[in-house]
């Protein structure tokens, strides 16, 4: 009886202490299995918003010189979509360079839209078209993959209330506002011409 009780008290004692360690080491890799989950988990999150960020590619951002006598001024670029839809919500320009930045598209005066600007253009029958300068509401889609051109006679940012006039070789940044991508600063380089 005294060789059971003993074998007993060493079978409980090997058993608690086999039970210790494993509950040590399965609290020890879970607890790390769990850190290296999360650690994991936001790193791949950051790695999307990242993804996200560099979804959009903006090239070739440039702006007309304007004369002295006008306070409205327009910037292009070519803005190339990543792998979802996306839109451009907004453009802000620093307050030296003009009071305000709109995405402004021009469209065909008979449709009633309201303009800042009517430039007359030649239609595809010879004719003269008017033409009216309006601005884009709810943003500015960029499709994915697709390339969308901000170019004259087509949408461009308009830049109203010029602090000075654009001057040849002088450069600004423009922050551009994405629904997924969120913000991109991009370089103007004004031009008489595009690059």
């Amino acid at each position: 009886m005294f060789t059971t009780t003993r074998t007993r008290r060493l079978l409980i004692g090997s058993g608690l202490a086999l039970a210790g360690l494993l509950g040590a080491a399965c609290g020890s890799d879970s607890a790390s299995t769990s850190a290296g989950t999360n650690t994991t988990e936001a790193e791949t999150a950051g790695a999307a918003a990242d993804s996200a960020g560099d979804a959009i590619a903006i090239s070739g951002a440039w702006a007309r010189t304007s004369p002295s006598e006008v306070d409205t001024g327009a910037a292009y670029m070519t803005i190339t979509g990543g792998t979802d839809d996306d839109s451009l919500l907004k453009v802000e320009v620093p307050s030296a360079i003009a009071g305000m930045a709109q995405i402004h598209e021009m469209v065909p005066a008979g449709g009633g839209t309201e303009s800042s600007m009517a430039m007359g253009s030649t239609d595809s029958t010879g004719g003269d078209e008017a033409m009216v300068m309006q601005e884009v509401k709810g943003g500015l889609e960029i499709p994915a993959g697709k390339t969308v051109e901000l170019a004259p006679g087509g949408y461009h940012v308009m830049l109203m209330e010029l602090a000075a006039p654009l001057k040849e070789g002088s450069t600004f940044d423009l922050t551009l506002t994405f629904d997924k991508a969120g913000e991109k600063t991009v370089n103007v380089e004004v031009r008489t011409e595009a690059p």
